[in-house]
C-alpha cells in the first residue's frame, strides 16, 4: 500500500437548492467532438508532431459569477460570533449548476484576448499561428490556382500565363492539404470524404439510408449511417438527402 503524501479537501455546494431563473440561468458549455480529437491525432501522426496535454487545477474557481448566490458557512469553518451569517459567492464552486459554463466563458475570453482564433466548426478548438507558408516562391495568390491537366507530361498553365511544373503543382496541393488538416480542421473533411445512400431499402416505410465516412492519413476519423426522414423517388434524390 502506498503512503499517503497529503490530504486534499474540496468544498462542494449543494446545487439542489438552486432555483432556475434566480440562482442560475444558462448552464450549457460546449464539449469537443470525438471526430475532432481523432482528426488532431491523425494530423500529429502524419506530420510527426508531439501532442501535449495539461490540466487546470481547480478550474471552476477561475470563473466569474454574475448571479447573486449565497451559501451557508461550511462546517468546521464557521466564524465565531457570526454563526448566523452566510457567504456570498464571488467565484463559482464545484457543484454549482452554472460552474462549467462560467469556466468556459473565462477560458474563451482569455484565449481570444491572447490572439487565438475560435474554430467555427468546433467551438472547443482554438488555434494560433504566427506564420503560414503556402508557397515558397514569389507572386500573387493566383499561382495556387492552376489549370489541371490529365496528361502528366503536359505543363500546367495558371491564369497569369506562367508555366508551372508538375513538381510545383504537387507542392502547392501539398500545402493546401496541410492548411486543411492542420490550420483549418473545419474544412479538412472535404479532402477525404465518402458518402453514399441506398434507395427504398426499408421495406416497411420505403425510406432510404444515408451513410458517410471521412478519412485522414488512411484512418477513419468520422462515420455515420442513418435512416432518412423523407421518402425519395429515385436513387439520385436519395443521394442528395443527408
Amino acid at each position: 500500500m502506498e503512503n499517503i503524501k497529503n490530504f486534499k479537501a474540496r468544498l462542494v455546494i449543494q446545487d439542489f437548492k438552486q432555483k432556475s431563473g434566480i440562482d442560475y440561468f444558462d448552464t450549457y458549455a460546449p464539449v469537443a467532438c470525438i471526430s475532432t480529437i481523432r482528426l488532431f491525432i491523425a494530423t500529429a501522426l502524419i506530420h510527426n508532431l508531439i501532442i501535449h496535454q495539461m490540466d487546470v487545477k481547480t478550474s471552476f474557481l477561475n470563473g466569474e459569477l454574475d448571479e447573486e448566490v449565497y451559501m451557508n458557512q461550511p462546517q468546521g469553518f464557521i466564524m465565531p460570533i457570526n454563526e448566523n451569517k452566510v457567504c456570498k459567492l464571488i467565484k463559482p464552486l464545484y457543484g454549482l449548476k452554472q460552474a462549467l459554463k462560467k469556466w468556459h466563458q473565462k477560458f474563451d475570453e482569455v484565449f481570444l484576448t491572447h490572439g487565438y482564433l475560435l474554430n467555427q466548426a468546433d467551438k472547443c478548438v482554438y488555434s494560433k499561428f504566427d506564420e503560414i507558408v503556402l508557397y515558397e516562391g514569389h507572386g500573387e495568390a493566383d499561382l495556387i490556382l492552376v489549370s489541371t491537366s490529365m496528361d502528366t507530361s503536359e505543363k500546367l498553365m495558371p491564369n497569369n500565363g506562367h508555366v508551372v511544373s508538375q513538381l510545383e503543382y504537387y507542392m502547392v496541393i501539398g500545402c493546401l492539404m496541410y492548411v486543411m488538416t492542420c490550420t483549418r480542421p473545419d474544412i479538412a473533411f472535404a479532402v477525404e470524404g465518402y458518402t453514399d445512400a441506398s434507395w427504398n431499402s426499408n421495406i416497411e416505410d420505403n425510406s432510404s439510408t444515408s451513410g458517410w465516412v471521412f478519412l485522414l492519413g488512411g484512418g477513419v476519423i468520422s462515420w455515420a449511417s442513418k435512416k432518412q426522414t423523407c421518402i425519395t423517388s429515385s436513387t439520385i434524390e436519395s443521394e442528395f438527402v443527408i
